[in-house]
């Protein structure tokens, strides 16, 4: 009688315990977003975190090579060349309007023209490498401004 009781409460316990993991499993697992389309806002340039700095710049990679974004004042844009494990940026150009606080754009672009060759995006964080010690760092943001070409 005890046996006929026990044995179905075990394949229920049994049943919930592997879903439970099962459901764990996906929530803990983190979607990496894309590196093109995705509006990338910096967040730390050398180790030094951009968020006392004002209005923070932000990149944005197209499908077609090219990337563009603002340093907080001034736009710039360039080309970058991707392998599967390698990625070369190519600053082209910027503007050149002065503005009251030019300190978190020199650091930028000055960063932007290391010889970076790796990177890496863990969920919505976007890292870029020179010599495998980090030099950028940004986070995905919901702007939804398009790349210009």
């Amino acid at each position: 009688m005890l046996k006929k009781i026990f044995s179905p409460i075990i394949i229920i316990i049994s049943i919930l315990l592997v879903t439970s993991c099962t459901s764990t499993k996906r929530i803990n697992k983190i979607e990496n977003k894309p590196l093109v389309g995705t509006f990338w806002s910096l967040e730390k340039v050398d180790k030094s975190n951009i968020s006392d700095y004002g209005k923070s710049p932000y990149i944005i990679f197209s499908e077609t090579g090219k990337f563009n974004g603002t340093t907080g004042c001034n736009r710039y844009f360039g080309n970058y060349y991707l392998t599967k494990k390698t990625i070369t940026l190519e600053s082209s150009g910027a503007t050149k309007k002065m503005c009251a606080n030019m300190e978190i754009e020199k650091l930028y672009l000055s960063a932007l023209k290391k010889e970076i060759k790796t990177y890496t995006i863990v969920g919505d964080t976007l890292i870029f490498f020179e010599k495998g010690k980090e030099v950028l760092r940004f986070v995905a943001s919901d702007n939804t401004e398009t790349p210009k070409e």
